[in-house]
């Protein structure tokens, strides 16, 4: 093998792994943002949400997480912190971690 075609075969292998190197250096992304916490839909509780700002009540239709059970980063959000809810929802309530969120109220 020459040495030129050697040095194009190095060079395309740190182009390749460089990128994804980078990923693991990232920081976690966060929910909300500073001053902020998560808040979730009441009638889609897997899928929607927004960020309220502190010291604010959730607007009427979405609710705050449980205590304890607060997603700082996506990850969590969408891994162990992710909520389920059954088909028969909203008969029956949604989980967070294997807690039952409150069922929706009726307002």
């Amino acid at each position: 093998m020459s040495a030129a075609r050697s040095w194009v075969l190095g060079l395309s292998g740190v182009l390749l792994v460089a990128p994804l190197a980078g990923c693991m250096f990232m920081e976690p992304e966060a929910v909300c943002s500073e001053g902020e916490y998560p808040a979730y839909s009441e009638k889609f509780p897997e899928t929607g949400g927004y960020c309220v700002p502190d010291g604010e009540q959730p607007d009427k239709g979405f609710a705050a997480y449980p205590e304890g059970l607060v997603p700082e980063y996506v990850s969590e959000q969408n891994g162990p912190l992710a909520i389920t809810c059954p088909k028969s929802y909203p008969a029956e309530p949604c989980t967070i971690a294997g807690q039952e969120l409150p069922l929706p109220k009726t307002r």
